[in-house]
């Protein structure tokens, strides 16, 4: 009989060469990360073929590969950002670093998992975020989920050994430092979900050179073609005058908005915030089961004529986060 621990990591870096893993630093291993999957994608179709009175499957040919990839945590001051460099490739500024999605081309990512129970690990190259998520509640924690795509590749041997560098900050974030704005007024908000997202899909042609394995035809690119965010919100519904429903009934844009998730105890030297200069909803409805009305909507972000200028995310941490 052994005893058996749990020691395992995630970590995630921005690629500066396509097809070629990113080198890892202590601070690119996840401190609040609470769960992480990877998932093989194969395509195999099952062509059905005359066998005897009935047509059966007799065989079943691959036809492509991707690997799915979920990542979970707990939002903090700055690591949140290596997912967003798949939106923004390249952000401004030296602390706090701003991410304005859309704005520059993405880079890939380097995504890797290990368990040291084991003698091999994970290391998907060449990833893309699809949907990055933050998810406020007034009285919990402030959760992210990261998915997206990379290349399938074959479990790898010498696992590396996890780094944690030790946060300056408080991080994770907290929900008694967010300060929602709707309507360029300060808002009680119960829940506020953000969602960023992009649609990724596989372009697939002929090898170069046969691989024997895994099977399948791996994506040679990525093509993305659109991107868009939404903050679906939940708050109370004193009255029904410039209410976020009465805006939606009368197509009323909501302009000045934002969330910011600062640490009050270091002047708001340490957070994130979310600016979005305007945002419309595309759905409403009130929810009077509870002696304090609710109202929830699903507001879309807009973009202006300036490419990338509707939406942008500031990271204020430590020193350890540098864009690459």
């Amino acid at each position: 009989m052994a005893i058996v621990q749990f020691i395992r990591g995630v970590a995630v870096a921005a690629q500066s060469t396509p097809g070629t893993a990113a080198a890892l630093s202590s601070p690119n291993w996840l401190n609040w990360v609470t769960s992480c999957k990877f998932t093989d994608q194969i395509q195999v179709d099952f062509p059905k073929f005359l066998h005897y009175q009935i047509w059966m499957e007799q065989q079943g040919i691959p036809l492509t590969r991707v690997q799915a990839w979920e990542v979970q945590f707990l939002w903090d001051t700055w690591q949140a950002g290596w997912f967003l460099h798949s939106f923004d490739g390249s952000p401004t500024g030296a602390g706090p670093y701003v991410f304005t999605p859309g704005k520059t081309a993405a880079k890939l990512l380097t995504i890797v998992k290990v368990n040291k129970n084991l003698t091999t690990y994970h290391q998907l190259v060449d990833g893309i975020c699809t949907d990055l998520t933050l998810a406020y509640t007034a009285n919990g924690l402030i959760k992210g989920t990261a998915k997206g795509v990379a290349q399938l590749a074959e479990p790898a041997s010498s696992p590396p050994t996890p780094s944690y560098g030790v946060p300056g900050d408080k991080s994770p974030l907290q929900p008694g430092w967010a300060v929602a704005t709707i309507n360029n007024v300060a808002s009680r908000v119960i829940t506020a979900i953000m969602t960023l997202k992009q649609t990724v899909n596989p372009f697939y042609a002929s090898p170069t050179a046969t691989v024997a394995s895994p099977v399948g035809v791996a994506p040679s690119d990525w093509e993305v073609d659109d991107m868009s965010a939404t903050l679906d919100i939940v708050r109370a519904y004193p009255a029904d005058a410039s209410s976020d429903l009465y805006n939606f009934r009368h197509d009323v844009t909501n302009a000045t908005n934002s969330l910011n998730i600062t640490d009050p105890v270091t002047a708001g030297s340490k957070g994130v915030i979310i600016t979005v200069p305007s945002m419309k909803a595309a759905s409403g409805d009130e929810d009077d089961t509870k002696a304090i009305s609710r109202q929830h909507t699903v507001q879309h972000f807009l973009y202006d004529s300036t490419l990338g200028s509707g939406l942008s995310l500031s990271f204020k941490g430590d020193s350890g986060y540098t864009p690459s």
